[in-house]
């Protein structure tokens, strides 16, 4: 990347902005990494991290320490809303050789991350109050009145990105159908400690990851209209009405369940962009395409994000065709892994009896290597 010595900017300090920050300074370039949060807070969900995202912190030696806090993943059930097993995937079948898929509580990796950074290096508490695009740099001013000027600023500030609101399409959130609670519990007798398994219901699912130390990550799918907000302890109350038919190892879980700050609760979005790149603009990880949780693909995409476009900012003559490669090529990989999230969704999410028992016969009679073949072209195939 032929370009003068100048800082880059990164606006969030999730997943993808912590890792892009770790492979810049691997690199040798200077940046400055902004979070509007004054701390990354506590865990109260857990996530899933498929081979690929494994190879790309292996590749930034960061799978070291990331292991050190994760859980292998092998397998995936799936079952009715009772328990009753439709079907049981090895999930190495279509994994990457030598990379496991882990599980890991959100917060937990966050700081795992950090801590190749140092606290220091991190504006915590800080937003931006004005932002200018030019032809040469961006010239950003903080909430603290302080100024920078920036080669190329990257929004990684998820979801509800105020750098996509400023700079791109605000109309681009598209509901899915359903919103979702999450929250951390403690270990069942009857969990598997290497398998995630979801219970599918009419209309609802609850999904279950083991974590480390005796800790499960939980979560709650139903459908609904966008926007409802549950406050205080209707939240949970909420929660376990939803769930109350649901049998298996379900009803001991949410038992663990009294405080509504132990829960988070959310409608789930897809987010679409004709374009991830606004002159000296970039957008990565779910500011730039948020999907739906189905098979995991979020916080991967992040970190794949974060290392494939420091590789075409390394290997292009100027940083601008860099992100027009990267905007160009990677857009239609990651647009494909977006639309079978979303039919994923949609198939597990069906509320009428008669489309559910199909479903679930159909699950149950399909052999596994077919539910894995057709799992790999989707989400593992480049």
């Amino acid at each position: 990347m032929s370009e003068p010595k100048k800082k880059v900017l990164i606006v969030g300090a999730g997943i993808a902005g912590l890792t892009l920050a770790i492979i810049l300074k691997k690199t040798g370039i200077d940046c400055d990494i902004i979070e509007k949060k004054e701390t990354f807070g506590p865990n109260r969900s857990g996530i899933v991290l498929d081979s690929r995202a494994f190879k790309s912190l292996q590749a930034l030696s960061l799978s070291p320490e990331i292991q050190k806090h994760a859980s292998e993943i092998n397998f995936a059930c799936i079952s009715d809303h009772m328990g009753k097993t439709l079907a049981r995937c090895n999930l190495s079948r279509i994994s990457l050789k030598n990379c496991p898929n882990l599980s890991i509580p959100r917060g937990t990796l966050l700081k795992a991350l950090s801590h190749y950074l140092g606290e220091r290096e991190i504006w915590m508490n800080t937003t931006i109050q004005d932002i200018q695009n030019k032809d040469t740099d961006v010239e950003v001013t903080f909430s603290d009145g302080s100024q920078g000027n920036y080669v190329l600023v990257v929004g990684t500030d998820g979801i509800q990105s105020q750098i996509r609101s400023m700079f791109f399409s605000k109309n681009i959130r598209q509901y899915a159908g359903y919103s979702c609670w999450r929250f951390l519990a403690r270990q069942v007798e009857g969990i598997e400690p290497n398998s995630a398994f979801e219970l599918w219901g009419r209309g609802k699912r609850f999904g279950i990851v083991p974590l480390r130390h005796g800790t499960i990550g939980c979560y709650g799918t139903f459908n609904s209209q966008p926007g409802l907000n549950y406050d205080g302890q209707e939240k949970v109350e909420k929660l376990k009405s939803q769930f109350a038919d649901f049998g298996g190892i379900v009803p001991e879980i949410l038992e663990q369940i009294h405080h509504p700050n132990d829960i988070l609760f959310d409608d789930i979005q897809n987010v679409y962009l004709n374009s991830w790149i606004n002159g000296r603009i970039l957008l990565i990880g779910d500011a730039a395409h948020a999907l739906t949780p189905n098979f995991g693909q979020g916080a991967g995409l992040a970190i794949e994000d974060a290392a494939r476009i420091s590789q075409y900012l390394n290997f292009s003559s100027t940083l601008l065709s860099g992100l027009s490669k990267f905007d160009s090529r990677e857009k239609n990989r990651v647009r494909k892994i977006q639309y079978y999230a979303h039919q994923l969704g949609r198939f597990a999410q069906m509320s009428s009896w008669i489309g559910c028992a199909i479903r679930n016969l159909v699950i149950r009679i399909i052999p596994n290597y077919v539910l894995l073949k057709t799992a790999k072209r989707a989400f593992f195939k480049e």
